[in-house]
């Protein structure tokens, strides 16, 4: 969090033990949201403040590689660096990525049909109709449940909306969280218990 180009550390998944040679080295904000698309064999990666989306080749022979970037003005930039994370999720049924701004803002979908570990070009930029609240400190958050074909978000402090994930995003529902934070949240979806 909030100090400029640091790297994204890598570990090994089965000892936990740091691979710092797998590190990833991006000029960055400090603040940013990453997700792995691990059939692509690509992680996302979007800058809150500079408002950009990279994808970043996972392939060894392209390792750390940029392979594809795309500005998402209509996103607001988060004021200042602070603590985010989830700003992004990936839907690798739709090849697509879904993701808001650092304080909130439109909820996006970005087709990410045309990139490949080696090259790429993002695809297109759709609003959903939906928005994230915003409370002046990285407020946004979004998460996919692939197979059910929905789409998690904030719309305001104490709520997660629920919406469909592909066109033309009805709501679902609102399920209300009485103890959520009123500035940083988080949002995740297990899909293997639904």
């Amino acid at each position: 969090c909030c100090t400029a180009d640091q790297p994204l550390q890598a570990f090994d998944p089965v000892t936990l033990a740091r691979a710092p040679t797998r590190d990833l080295t991006l000029p960055n904000s400090g603040s940013m949201a990453f997700e792995v698309d691990g059939p692509r064999r690509v992680l996302f990666f979007y800058d809150t403040v500079a408002r950009t989306l990279r994808a970043v080749s996972l392939a060894d022979a392209n390792y750390g590689a940029v392979v594809a970037t795309v500005t998402l003005s209509m996103l607001p930039a988060e004021p200042s660096p602070t603590s985010v994370g989830d700003q992004l999720a990936v839907d690798t049924r739709a090849q697509r990525v879904v993701l808001t701004g650092g304080d909130g803002g439109p909820v996006l979908t970005v087709d990410v049909s045309n990139i490949t570990p080696a090259v790429g070009a993002f695809g297109d930029v759709v609003s959903t109709g939906h928005v994230n609240r915003s409370t002046s400190n990285s407020a946004g958050a979004v998460a996919v449940d692939e197979v059910g074909r929905r789409v998690f978000f904030i719309p305001a402090t104490g709520t997660v909306r629920v919406a469909g994930a592909d066109a033309p995003f009805a709501r679902i529902a609102d399920v209300a969280i009485p103890s959520m934070s009123t500035s940083d949240c988080g949002l995740q979806f297990d899909a293997r218990t639904s």
